[in-house]
């Protein structure tokens, strides 16, 4: 809904004009890691070793355009290094690399690491959530450690067929709302590094064109040309 339609040419759905939004429903908790073989304990330091290692440190991906790879280009570009990019399929073979420090850093949903920061094999630098993660309650935001001007963060939504009749679509969301103002719900999701914050169908929409904006901001600071859609 916000990346796409900026990386890929011939997309088989307009993400405007082809869905109704009927509400956000949670933030993921994503976090910046580093392997325990690097001396690296806080964000100051890895931006130190990366500024005396030109080119020195791997980090991983998910490929060219991915969200970890326009999060890597953005912090290159705000601290003047060149950590090389390595893509692999998804986030459970990139903490294996990390553990493993065949990469040095990466960032990923907190959940993919916690079992390997309890092994003690990665260390968790910072966490994007707004206030410290329940499950990470010792690691330091975004802001805390300088980047409260990142511009964005991974997040869950629900749309619907662009003709859904309204009064499903409000219906759907009241009743999303509803589960995800549930306390107990609200304390599991926390528990699993995940944020509730649904909204109804017009603040969706709203997110939604913000959303957009952030996306062009990263694309355009990592120079992501658009390429072919493939299914």
């Amino acid at each position: 809904m916000s990346f796409n339609p900026l990386l890929f040419a011939n997309l088989p759905y307009n993400a405007d004009t082809d869905f109704v939004p009927v509400g956000r429903l949670f933030f993921l908790v994503e976090g910046l890691f580093a392997s325990s073989a690097i001396n690296v304990n806080k964000v100051a330091e890895l931006k130190t070793l990366a500024q005396s290692k030109p080119e020195g440190l791997n980090y991983a991906t998910l490929g060219e355009g991915s969200y970890p790879d326009l999060f890597l280009k953005w912090m290159n570009n705000q601290w003047g290094t060149k950590i090389v990019g390595i893509p692999y399929r998804g986030g459970g073979p990139a903490a294996q690399a990390l553990a493993a420090n065949d990469v040095q850093v990466t960032r990923f949903g907190v959940g993919n690491f916690l079992g390997l920061i309890e092994a003690g094999k990665v260390k968790a630098l910072a966490v994007t959530s707004a206030k410290r993660s329940r499950v990470l309650p010792n690691v330091p935001t975004f802001a805390e450690v300088g980047w409260s001007d990142y511009p964005g963060q991974g997040w869950w939504g629900v749309a619907a067929p662009k003709s859904t009749p309204p009064e499903i679509v409000n219906k759907l969301s009241s009743q999303f709302q509803s589960v995800f103002s549930d306390p107990k719900f609200m304390e599991f999701l926390e528990k699993q590094a995940v944020v509730p914050a649904a909204t109804d169908s017009a603040a969706f929409a709203a997110f939604l064109m913000q959303d957009r904006k952030d996306a062009e901001t990263l694309i355009k600071i990592a120079n992501t040309k658009k390429t072919e859609f493939k299914e």
